[in-house]
């Protein structure tokens, strides 16, 4: 979690004008390794603590890697369903507040067009991060999470 992924999930709150906001969270399955260094639960926390003046506008759901595209749009489909499903007033329409950094994060977040009622709000990136370079200071260059200006204060409880 940096400073450009909460600013893009702010941004999806206030976007939602009151109304219901789902982060989803990837690889939610995976094992911690360098391309992942913190599990489903880990980023979760890091994202309730660095979204407490937001509590009760959101919820956080895990994604789970997918063999294809299909699946994976079915996954965000089933989460959609059930969340209707628990709400006064089911939701027909839906957001999805994405950053295009490069041509393959363009092409993961067109998937949203696949679900229906979907309409894709694209943001500019307001920071220049990266979160590759951000996992390469942690591993490689072993430079304490506590040190790192591009990650939210919330993140500053060092799991590593």
């Amino acid at each position: 979690l940096h400073n450009g992924h909460l600013d893009l999930i702010r941004r999806a709150i206030e976007e939602a004008n009151g109304g219901y906001t789902a982060i989803f969270i990837g690889s939610a399955d995976g094992t911690q390794d360098a391309r992942n260094p913190f599990t489903y639960l880990q980023r979760t926390d890091m994202l309730m603590k660095s979204l407490v003046d937001y509590t009760g506008l959101y919820s956080i759901h895990a994604v789970h890697d997918n063999p294809s595209d299909d699946a994976w749009v079915s996954q965000i489909e089933y989460v959609l369903n059930i969340i209707n499903a628990s709400l006064d007033k089911p939701v027909r329409k839906y957001k999805a507040v994405v950053c295009d950094k490069d041509v393959f994060t363009k092409k993961s977040n067109d998937l949203f067009l696949r679900i229906p009622g979907c309409e894709i709000v694209r943001i500019d990136d307001q920071y220049g991060l990266n979160a590759t370079d951000i996992r390469k200071k942690l591993y490689l260059d072993k430079v304490s999470i506590d040190s790192l200006n591009e990650v939210p204060h919330g993140t500053k409880t060092s799991f590593i």
